[in-house]
């Protein structure tokens, strides 16, 4: 269960730096954090750990599939103080997101290719599910199986 992974991951961690500031972190990372503070686990940053970041590795090729569901899952974040919140926050990411699709759609009819048709799928995807009632975790099942 949930509190089981929690405790598997963050195990007797205490508070030993604090966190950066939240525009530097991923949703995934202030959501983990959050929930772990919540059930009484302590988190920190290791500043003495290297990442590596492989642009256009696998999250790229499957991106139709994650961005809906990261997209879906910040919503529900930021969102959660209250259903006006997340109304409105995620009108105006479905906005911005609607646009971006009728950019790439209208570069796909102009210049046909793969490139062009993965970005439409990307942002169709992504604006498809702003307002599903499937779940982060659903949506990238569904999207993952079109692939």
């Amino acid at each position: 269960d949930q509190q089981e992974c929690l405790r598997a991951i963050l195990s007797n961690v205490q508070e030993a730096v604090p966190h950066t500031s939240e525009q530097s972190r991923t949703p995934e990372d202030i959501a983990l954090s959050t929930l772990a503070r919540a059930r009484g686990f302590g988190v920190y940053v290791d500043s003495a750990c290297n990442l590596v970041h492989k642009w256009k590795a696998t999250a790229s090729r499957i991106a139709p599939a994650v961005r809906p569901a990261a997209v879906k899952g910040s919503l529900i974040f930021f969102g959660r103080r209250s259903g006006a919140a997340l109304f409105l926050l995620s009108l105006g990411v479905w906005c911005a997101e609607s646009t971006k699709r009728v950019k790439a759609r209208l570069r796909l009819l102009l210049h046909p290719c793969p490139e062009n048709e993965f970005k439409y799928r990307v942002f169709r995807n992504i604006s498809r599910s702003i307002f599903s009632k499937m779940s982060p975790k659903e949506l990238f099942i569904k999207y993952m199986e079109e692939l």
